[in-house]
């Protein structure tokens, strides 16, 4: 199980399902009653058997997506292929002729399809026909699959993050009352799938980095020859303010040292953080990068989840929890203090779900991308290819709090490479010196490799050492 998905499917007892089956009227009934009762998997469900339905009853009875226009009475060669395609006989031997029996099978296959149903086989039924449905089958079952693995009870109240729709709703009674733009973790640093409970909104937040970051900004700043405060971070080791040009990165302890940004302008979570405690340290934060939100594929983070407008969730869901206008969110921002932490009075549930198929209010249904490939996993799991599935680095495994186990160095041995400029010596703070000699020509990217740290003993120069050697 890779530490990105925390879920665990719920198992009812197969000692309580065999008899309460039994004993029941309709046992049909009885069972279906074990299945998930969310609204989405019975949406999903009556998807399924509307694709089953339309899918070729037969190999050899693939229609052409291409063709002429197929009007009833119409004589034509493609009728047949409809006909094995609907699995509709022939009345005699008129197996080419488009006649009424054939034309209700039709008006049956446009309104499962979600067509217009008027017999006509045009371009767009064709097209319905031409396609076998399996990949489409495929997926509504994956995520048929995820909804089993959900609460039982989301919640009356709670907040649901779709990773592949790249947005979260505020749900209340089954019904979104506001919805917003994300941005989700890169495949490198996905965002996990988990559910927790927000319990408090601190207002201009600081950024205090974990150790997986702290090491990529110290060697941004190695490369750059600049210290990391100009980048607008401060460091501490205990209470205590250091310069970063003061430390002996080479016998230093990174988990000795904070490195922080302090609330404002320039603070990567922006105004605002939503606080949900998990073993991946995320959570929702705003950003000041709001033109990221315009990309259609949004996976630009670290792992947390960054909201296009979340003074407006947070007033919501303060409003809500302390009553309206007791707290004025905008005005504490503008003239409140730093690290103003909120608590709630009633935490509220927070899902972050990856669901690739979602049926909307309108009964539309929309097949979303698969970024993380973790429907992909899910299909093979449920056909039993368990040797298929791709398990990549799992490099979000906890951290020992006592030791530093593990830091991923991704961007170092890319920047390294694609580095063109005369040869140059990294300067301070980092004690480390290492000569680049420029490549004669743009070399392709090396692909991303995982550095590991097995012991607290690695100081930073040492693990700078090991990531520029990769």
């Amino acid at each position: 199980m890779s530490s990105y998905l925390d879920r665990r499917p719920g198992f009812a007892n197969p000692a309580a399902i065999l008899p309460s089956i039994a004993a029941a009227a309709h046992p049909d009934a009885a069972l279906i009653s074990f299945q998930p009762h969310h609204d989405q998997f019975q949406k999903l469900r009556r998807l399924y058997v509307k694709l089953r339905a339309s899918a070729p009853k037969k190999p050899d009875a693939s229609i052409s997506a291409s063709g002429p226009m197929l009007a009833p009475g119409q004589t034509h060669a493609d009728v047949a292929v409809l006909r094995r395609r609907l699995d509709v006989a022939a009345s005699g031997d008129a197996s080419d002729v488009y006649d009424p029996t054939l034309v209700t099978a039709v008006k049956a296959f446009q309104t499962a399809a979600g067509l217009r149903a008027d017999g006509f086989v045009g371009k767009k039924t064709r097209a319905a026909l031409s396609a076998d449905g399996s990949e489409k089958i495929s997926s509504v079952l994956a995520n048929m699959e995820e909804w089993r693995w959900m609460p039982e009870d989301l919640g009356k109240t709670h907040l649901f993050i779709n990773v592949p729709s790249f947005s979260i709703d505020l749900v209340e009674d089954g019904k979104p009352v506001l919805s917003e733009r994300v941005i989700a973790g890169k495949n490198s640093t996905q965002t996990p799938i988990f559910s927790k409970e927000l319990t408090a909104i601190v207002l201009k937040p600081s950024w205090y980095l974990p150790d997986s970051i702290k090491l990529e900004k110290l060697l941004s700043a190695q490369r750059r020859g600049s210290p990391i405060e100009n980048e607008g971070y401060k460091i501490k080791k205990g209470n205590k303010p250091v310069e970063s040009w003061t430390v002996d990165w080479n016998t230093a302890n990174l988990k000795d040292y904070a490195i922080f940004q302090p609330s404002g302008d320039r603070n990567a979570l922006g105004d605002v953080k939503f606080l949900f405690h998990n073993k991946h340290s995320v959570y929702l934060h705003d950003t000041p990068m709001k033109s990221l939100f315009e990309a259609s594929d949004r996976l630009f983070s670290h792992g947390c989840v960054r909201l296009r407008n979340p003074l407006s969730l947070a007033q919501r869901l303060l409003d809500d929890d302390k009553g309206p206008g007791a707290i004025k969110v905008k005005s504490l921002i503008n003239d409140g203090p730093g690290n103003n932490q909120v608590t709630l009075d009633r935490p509220l549930p927070v899902h972050a779900g990856y669901f690739t198929v979602w049926v909307n209010a309108d009964g539309e249904t929309e097949f979303l991308g698969d970024p993380y490939g973790h429907e992909q996993r899910i299909t093979l799991a449920l056909q039993q290819k368990w040797d298929a599935i791709d398990k990549g680095a799992d490099h979000l495994a906890a951290v020992d709090t006592q030791q530093l186990k593990a830091v991923s160095i991704q961007s170092a041995p890319k920047r390294v490479a694609q580095e063109t400029a005369a040869p140059r010596r990294f300067a301070p703070p980092s004690g480390v010196t290492r000569t680049l000699a420029a490549p004669e020509s743009k070399p392709e990217p090396k692909p991303v490799k995982y550095v590991e740290y097995r012991s607290d003993k690695d100081s930073v120069g040492e693990m700078m050492r090991q990531a520029l050697q990769h």
